[in-house]
């Protein structure tokens, strides 16, 4: 036997290899939208982030051993 790819729009969504369509992917004529099939949600997530600090929050033994160094060419 040889494995063929389902077609899409034969009347039958044959999971998992067909799913519902989600932007450019699946198969709608099958098995419809994602969004009218599943309760989407939409969330935004925003993440922030002070890098800022005092210069004597880093202990001096841990910075004073660090600096940058120009690259031998």
């Amino acid at each position: 036997n040889v494995w063929v790819d389902p077609p899409c729009g034969d009347g039958v969504c044959d999971d998992p290899y067909e799913f519902p369509e989600y932007s450019r992917f699946g198969c709608r004529a099958d098995c419809g939208l994602l969004k009218e099939i599943q309760n989407l949600t939409q969330v935004r997530i925003s993440i922030q982030h002070d890098f800022s600090h005092p210069s004597s929050s880093i202990p001096a033994a841990v910075s004073g051993g660090l600096g940058w160094r120009k690259p031998c060419v």
